[in-house]
């Protein structure tokens, strides 16, 4: 097996920069999702003064869910409507990124990653406001549970069903690079681990996820940019 092999848990583009420039390097780059998104159907937003979300999904789905027409029907056109400034929050750098890309929209707030220290830092900003977190169904919510003693109204809005794929195969390849939690246990459920794979983490939760599943050698990203990582096998 060639030793310049490796799986990202995202379906990619081959014609990627960072794709080309590892395979210019002589790299075997397979690239595939474990995990299953679809669109859950959700209620109109509460009013807070905060929206955070946890990953790109969860601002994709939002977004394209707010945008359905059926949500426009009965509405009178021309009637003067309140409008209130919202501030955006998200969980890592990565989804910040994602925000303004896909939406134009600049992040109030743009987490690290770690579940506490977000946790804490957003606390700062959003101490006695009301905060819609925007999830996946299967979300661990850890910036939620950790903030629900505390001063502030937490909301709560699933807007994408996420579950892990049945069926999938991935060649097994010497460097491993996973970007979420549900993704890394989506594999290990169904490879063994094996010692001679060097195991990488986009960012720091799901470098916290792999740890937990028994592999203490992880490498983690300093931000949640897949681009980034790879760039320091290249």
């Amino acid at each position: 097996m060639p030793a310049k092999t490796i799986f990202i848990s995202r379906d990619i583009d081959q014609d990627l920069p960072f794709v080309r420039k590892l395979k210019k390097k002589g790299w075997k780059v397979y690239g595939t999702s474990l995990v299953e998104c679809s669109p859950h159907p959700f209620p109109t937003p509460p009013d807070t003064d905060w929206i955070f979300f946890y990953s790109k999904q969860a601002i994709r789905h939002y977004f394209d869910g707010l945008d359905q027409p059926e949500r426009w029907k009965g509405i009178r056109m021309g009637m003067p409507l309140k409008v209130k400034i919202l501030r955006y929050a998200t969980f890592g750098k990565g989804a910040a990124k994602f925000l303004k890309s896909y939406r134009g929209i600049e992040a109030d707030f743009a987490g690290c990653g770690i579940a506490e220290e977000v946790a804490r830092d957003f606390l700062e900003v959003a101490k006695d406001k009301k905060v819609l977190f925007v999830r996946g169904k299967n979300s661990r919510q850890t910036v939620q549970q950790l903030l629900k003693k505390e001063k502030i109204d937490l909301y709560d809005l699933v807007v994408y069903d996420n579950k892990a794929k049945q069926k999938f195969s991935v060649p097994q390849c010497h460097y491993l690079l996973f970007t979420t939690p549900m993704q890394a246990e989506a594999y290990y459920q169904r490879y063994a681990k094996k010692k001679w794979q060097k195991v990488f983490a986009v960012e720091p939760s799901t470098a916290e996820a792999l740890v937990s599943l028994g592999l203490p050698m992880v490498c983690s990203g300093d931000s949640p940019d897949v681009d980034a990582l790879i760039s320091s096998l290249a």
